[in-house]
């Protein structure tokens, strides 16, 4: 595999100059697999990588195995407010085929402090934890996914796709506290104010979405129509 670590990934550092060097080490570890036999890239386990977006396109044969712990970084300023091209995530993949997620390790959005910023000014800027468009032959399994600040896994105009054996989790106790300290719950402890934390939200065709755990205070799976004006279509 091609850790990382080989390609300038700083370990347990928050700072904005280290997340941007783990962003881009994440990035040339990718292209270097992309363009080479040893096709996966590790997260190696017990190691920290506080990250900002990471995007690709024309990805082939691509395993990303997460076993360490990636965080999305809560610099918030420090955060384009969108992207031209395409969705604005912490790692986006448009594109490709034959794309693996796997590992033992978490993929944390840190989304705290993104949903109370959104709350108190409005403004509405959030990334997704994982977006994707026009990819096919996908598989996902075994990382955790964790307080994204919007969509946990945003997947887009998808084909042969199975999602298994995943957690995706939300602190709800946080996101109530939050919610009621700005009078944004019922009666009945329901939100009246979205943060739209949803777990999956698949749009394609052949999807198999099967023994997943999603705990969060939003939608957990939301299917998406697909139309003839998608990639992957027949209508």
């Amino acid at each position: 595999s091609v850790s990382i670590l080989d390609y300038g990934a700083i370990s347990g550092d928050s700072s904005n100059e280290a997340a941007w060097s783990n962003s881009a080490a994440i990035t040339k570890a990718v292209l270097v697999a992309n363009s080479s036999t040893d096709r996966t890239v590790l997260v190696p386990a017990g190691y920290d990588f506080y990250i900002f977006e990471v995007e690709f396109s024309h990805l082939y044969e691509i395993t990303l195995t997460i076993d360490g712990n990636l965080y999305v970084s809560n610099n918030i300023t420090e955060w384009p407010t969108t992207n031209e091209n395409h969705i604005l995530a912490a790692l986006y993949i448009g594109d490709s085929s034959k794309i693996t997620i796997n590992g033992t390790g978490l993929f944390d959005g840190q989304g705290y402090d993104w949903w109370w910023y959104v709350i108190v000014t409005t403004i509405d800027d959030r990334p997704m934890l994982v977006a994707m468009e026009r990819v096919s032959d996908l598989l996902i399994h075994g990382v955790t996914f964790k307080n994204s600040p919007q969509y946990h896994l945003d997947i887009r105009d998808i084909k042969n796709v199975h999602i298994h054996s995943i957690d995706i989790l939300v602190d709800v106790t946080k996101q109530k506290q939050l919610l009621q300290e700005h009078g944004l719950l019922n009666e009945l402890g329901i939100p009246t104010f979205p943060l739209n934390t949803d777990g999956i939200d698949p749009q394609g065709i052949n999807i198999l979405i099967e023994n997943v755990t999603i705990v969060n205070f939003d939608d957990a799976i939301a299917v998406k129509p697909q139309s003839g004006s998608n990639y992957f279509s027949s209508c």
